[in-house]
């Protein structure tokens, strides 16, 4: 799993802090497969413990995004994208944000299976049919990444 952004709640006071993930992440058949840890690369341990997905989007549209509660009071956001594999430059420090709204934009991303992986934006609202009906995820970002 690769998680992605930090969350808050918009309507509550509460300082309870969430994390985005990928929807496919969620497993529909084994729940309990769906609460979360931080798990170092190549590593099999139970890792750090995050918490359990509170919502999932596949179940009501077609956005691939899930959000796991951060039950884990130690838990401190960091704002990097894991790079463990190479000899220097283990972790890279985002520095600023936003939407990405141009082709050719340079992007990457860290995933617990394929690791870190950089590409260009080729195009937007892209589309992704699955082999079951209704296995359709829409308003992808297409890049060039390999896995």
């Amino acid at each position: 799993m690769s998680i992605g952004f930090w969350l808050k709640h918009q309507h509550t006071l509460i300082n309870h802090l969430y994390i985005t993930t990928a929807g496919h992440c969620y497993d529909n058949e084994n729940h309990d497969k769906n609460y979360f840890n931080h798990v170092p690369w190549n590593s099999k341990s139970l890792g750090l413990s995050i918490g359990p997905i509170e919502y999932e989007s596949r179940e009501v549209g077609y956005y691939d995004f899930a959000v796991i509660s951060v039950e884990n009071e130690n838990l401190v956001p960091t704002f990097i994208i894991r790079n463990d594999d190479a000899d220097q430059y283990k972790e890279l420090i985002i520095i600023n944000g936003g939407p990405i709204s141009s082709h050719y934009a340079h992007i990457c991303k860290s995933g617990f299976a394929t690791h870190l992986t950089c590409g260009y934006v080729l195009g937007f609202e892209g589309v992704f049919y699955g082999i079951k009906e209704f296995d359709k995820t829409v308003q992808l970002i297409v890049t060039d990444m390999f896995f």
